[in-house]
């Protein structure tokens, strides 16, 4: 039987929303961590922001967050989950082009 935890990753997410992870159909995901890591060339801060998405509702998770040079922020983890259902998406936008990683960990199990 295949693991229910999974793992959603972006590359170089910069200032065009990227979706991240959308929850499958029947399924309800729990999400259990998510980072985002500053990659952007000229070495400066980065301002993420990682939003979750229902139908016509978004609700941000980080607004603009910094991530320092070199560093990287938690947008979930510890204590603190966030519960996906069926259709929502992770979607995750920088303040420059090229600028942030984003990994997202999840346990996904049918609805």
């Amino acid at each position: 039987m295949a693991s229910p935890f999974k793992s959603a990753l972006a590359a170089n997410v910069g200032t065009a929303p990227v979706t991240v992870y959308t929850v499958p159909a029947l399924k309800v995901a729990t999400l259990i961590d998510c980072s985002c890591a500053n990659v952007i060339a000229d070495a400066s801060e980065v301002k993420g922001t990682v939003r979750h998405v229902r139908g016509g509702v978004t609700i941000n998770l980080i607004k603009a967050g910094p991530i320092p040079v070199g560093g990287a922020m938690v947008v979930v983890g510890g204590p603190r989950k966030v519960v996906l259902a069926a259709g929502d998406q992770l979607v995750a936008v920088a303040d420059k082009l090229v600028a942030m990683d984003v990994s997202a960990s999840f346990l996904e199990q049918d609805a």
